[in-house]
């Protein structure tokens, strides 16, 4: 054999890797769409909704993204614990050993099934992420084709969600926006 079957461990590397290497590009797409509606609204106007949407997106991304790393991280440290027993047992015997893998495996069971299903997932997310940041403008025209199917009320939801972040982030540019922007959002979020 010329090549070397990859360890869990190192597969596990790998796509907490990939993950980071990918939201990293989302936070660039997202800042850049976040300065684009800035600017419209510094010239007091209204975003276009195909803005509102892929910062929306990029904002789901990115807590998908770290959710996923943080799962991912925990099975790389059960993977270790799990060299680790069987560095330690090394010298007992193996009917001892096999006791403690079959206890080890049977609490981990119902893991592996979700395990599997979530690298697959971040698999799928890993490939999306990697398109967005190689051809962000086909990205915003298909962000444009699907939000003329949002109706005007998720679009302001969203308008309202990210003048609340920068009434937090940018207090100066959020009390410089013209009141009938801010009463635009403000009234579909309830407030």
């Amino acid at each position: 054999m010329l090549f070397k079957k990859k360890s869990v461990q190192e597969r596990l590397q790998l796509l907490i890797d990939q993950l980071k290497d990918a939201r990293i590009e989302v936070k660039l797409f997202k800042k850049r769409v976040e300065n684009q509606i800035k600017k419209y609204l510094k010239r007091g106007k209204t975003p276009p909704g195909t803005l509102l949407a892929a910062w929306k997106i990029s904002d789901v991304l990115l807590t998908t993204i770290d959710s996923s790393v943080i799962s991912l991280e925990s099975a790389q440290m059960m993977q270790q614990v799990g060299e680790a027993i069987k560095e330690a047992t090394g010298a007992v015997s193996f009917d001892k050993l096999a006791g403690m893998f079959k206890e080890l495996n049977n609490n981990l069971m119902n893991i592996g099934m979700s395990l599997r299903q979530m690298v697959m997932m971040q698999n799928q997310l890993v490939n999306l992420t990697q398109s967005i940041s190689t051809n962000l403008s086909s990205m915003m025209n298909e962000i444009a084709g699907g939000t003329e199917q949002l109706l005007p009320e998720v679009l302001e939801s969203i308008g309202a969600e990210f003048l609340e972040q920068l009434k937090v982030n940018d207090p100066e540019l959020y009390d410089s926006i013209p009141e009938e922007i801010k009463r635009k959002y403000t009234q579909s979020s309830g407030e």
